[in-house]
C-alpha cells in the first residue's frame, strides 16, 4: 500500500511539473506541410519549387516562448520545380549538391514573441555544409490547439552565396524568399 502511494505520488508530481513548465512537443504533419521557395532571375519568369521529402518538431512553451525550440531538416534531393531538367540541375554541383549535402537543416537559437499571433525565430540554418544565422517571421494559428493541432505560416529569405551556392549570380538572384506553411500535431509523451 505504502509502494503505490509512493508511485502515484510520483505521478502526480511528475504531472504538475509537466503543466507548470507549460511546454509540450509537436510534430509536422507532412500531408499538411509545404516548404517552398522562390528565386528571381534576369529574363526569366521567377523560378518557384517546393521540396518533398522533410521532417521537424517544435517544443513550444506558451507561457515562456523563449524557451520555445524550432527544428527543420529538408532533403536537398526532393526539390521540385515543375521540370525534371530544371529539378537535375538544381540538384547537382552547381546549387545544392544534393549527392554530397543531401539535408538543409534549420535549428532555432532564439524566439522572440512579437504579438499575439506572430513570434520571430532567429537560428542557425546548415546548407552546402555551411552554418549562418537566419530569421524567419512566423504567423501562429492557435485555433486548433484544443484538438491537438497548431498551424504555423514562416516566412524569410536569405543570401545564397553565403553558402557558396554562387552559380549564376547576378542574373540569377542571390536572394532566396522561403516560405513554410505547416500544421502540427502534439506529441504523446
Amino acid at each position: 500500500m505504502l509502494r503505490l502511494r509512493i508511485i502515484i505520488s510520483c505521478l502526480v508530481v511528475g504531472l504538475t511539473l509537466n503543466a507548470a513548465s507549460g511546454r509540450s512537443n509537436w510534430v509536422i504533419d507532412p500531408k499538411k506541410t509545404r516548404i517552398s521557395f522562390a528565386v528571381d532571375a534576369t529574363g526569366w519568369p521567377k523560378t518557384k519549387g517546393v521540396f518533398h521529402d522533410f521532417e521537424g518538431n517544435i517544443s513550444v512553451d506558451f507561457e515562456k516562448p523563449k524557451q520555445s525550440r524550432v527544428m527543420f531538416k529538408v532533403r536537398t534531393g526532393s526539390v521540385d520545380v515543375g521540370s525534371d531538367l530544371l529539378a537535375s540541375l538544381i540538384r547537382s554541383s552547381a546549387f545544392f549538391n544534393s549527392e554530397q549535402h543531401s539535408e538543409a537543416v534549420f535549428v532555432s537559437t532564439g524566439i522572440e514573441k512579437t504579438s499575439a499571433k506572430t513570434v520571430h525565430i532567429t537560428g542557425n540554418m546548415t546548407l552546402l555544409g555551411v552554418t549562418h544565422s537566419e530569421s524567419f517571421d512566423v504567423f501562429v494559428d492557435a485555433g486548433l490547439a484544443d484538438k491537438g493541432r497548431l498551424g504555423y505560416k514562416a516566412t524569410g529569405s536569405f543570401e545564397r552565396s553565403k553558402y557558396g551556392m554562387v552559380t549564376g549570380i547576378p542574373v540569377i538572384a542571390d536572394v532566396v524568399d522561403l516560405e513554410i506553411t505547416t500544421e502540427q500535431y502534439e506529441q504523446a509523451n
